[in-house]
């Protein structure tokens, strides 16, 4: 693929910490917030972050797990995911949401950031990016199989920008019910996938127009499921 990658510095409200930047080749494009599963910027959110940047997006990808140790990444047996999910109950909300608010300030500064901000995440992630988009961290947003988000749908009426959810034929359809009827929202069940709408070693296209302002068609690799 014909893009740069590198880990850059942000500067959050708690200090710095590290995120992975993915640029296209022209160097400039529309603006894309990857959020992490519960596995950190490992090396499955890395190369979903470069089919993007391929796709002419710039994407940063910031390291939600910062304060527990610095660029945590985890596999997907039964030992790292352990791992990963005390990471994720340690993590407190609220700060990883000024973090989020300090990556996309500090994405939409970077000279070749173009139009809104989408938020885009995979698993909690997903739910990240709900909230993101709630607190006004980005203008659009995108959540596959997005675990808790059905917890937070007291923050409903502060999502005002268009929110695309995509879930696994083995959601629950209560939950998908529930968060389908969140305002702007478009929600998506692919009921001949799993939960994390899993297609093993394979690209997928994202259908994720609704949600971005770009025009380039965004590929997404799709990985073990965390919710």
């Amino acid at each position: 693929m014909d893009l740069s990658t590198q880990w850059s510095t942000v500067q959050g409200p708690d200090g710095a910490f590290d995120a992975f930047l993915a640029l296209p080749r022209s160097g400039h494009g529309p603006t894309l917030l990857l959020l992490q599963e519960i596995f950190g910027v490992n090396a499955h959110i890395r190369a979903v972050a470069e089919q993007y940047a391929a796709d002419g997006y710039v994407v940063l990808a910031p390291d939600l797990f910062w304060r527990q140790g610095k660029r945590l990444e985890f596999g997907y047996d039964e030992a790292d995911w352990g791992r990963a999910a005390q990471c994720m109950q340690r993590a407190e909300v609220a700060q990883a949401q000024a973090d989020i608010g300090a990556a996309a300030a500090a994405l939409r500064a970077m000279p070749g950031a173009e139009g809104r901000l989408a938020a885009l995440g995979y698993c909690w992630g997903g739910r990240m990016a709900y909230l993101a988009l709630a607190n006004g961290h980005a203008e659009h947003a995108v959540a596959y199989y997005g675990g808790g988000i059905q917890d937070c749908l007291a923050r409903a009426d502060d999502i005002r920008a268009p929110l695309l959810l995509h879930f696994g034929g083995a959601t629950p359809t209560s939950r998908a019910r529930r968060c389908a009827r969140l305002p702007n929202v478009s929600a998506h069940t692919n009921r001949s996938t799993s939960t994390c709408i899993r297609r093993p070693n394979t690209a997928s296209t994202a259908t994720t127009a609704a949600a971005t302002t770009s025009a380039a068609r965004p590929r997404r690799t799709a990985t073990p499921c965390c919710s």
